[in-house]
Formats: C-alpha cells, structure tokens, sequence
C-alpha cells in the first residue's frame, strides 16, 4: 500500500494497519495495540530473511500513544 503521509491516522492508515496485520496473523482491527505493536518491534529487531519479500523504506523510529479507551495509534519515522 503506498501513499503519502499526511500526520494523522486516517482511513489509509486504518487499511494499511489491517493488511499488516493479516499479514502477521495479527487479528485485524486497524488499531495498533499491545499484539500488532509486539509484532512491529520484533521485526525490528530481527534481519531480513534471504528471499523475503521486500519492503520499500525503512522503519527508523516509532511511537505509540494508547488512550483510556484502550484505543492506540502508531507515529512512524522512516526513510
């Protein structure tokens, strides 16, 4: 899924995190919380496997905020 960011978490975003999570077998809610957010920081503590497929861009930093609902979102700095 490609687009441009735009600073919030808005309906690209909400899709982007659904296809993720499929993806690693994540239940696919659209929201970041404690299962995807584990997911994301084993991948980046972990090389790419030889044949994997590839992803363009490279996660350098990220952050997340949980609010009193339970509800969480992910800020994401990358190149």
């Amino acid at each position: 899924m490609r687009g441009t960011a735009t600073g919030y978490f808005g309906p690209v975003t909400f899709q982007a995190v659904r296809a993720f999570q499929g993806a690693y077998v994540v239940p696919s809610t659209g929201f970041v919380g404690p299962l995807t957010r584990n997911v994301i920081k084993d991948l980046m503590n972990t090389s790419p496997e030889v044949g994997a497929e590839k992803f363009e861009g490279i996660i350098t930093a990220y952050s997340t905020s949980c609010f009193a609902d339970g509800e969480c979102s992910i800020t994401v700095d990358g190149k």
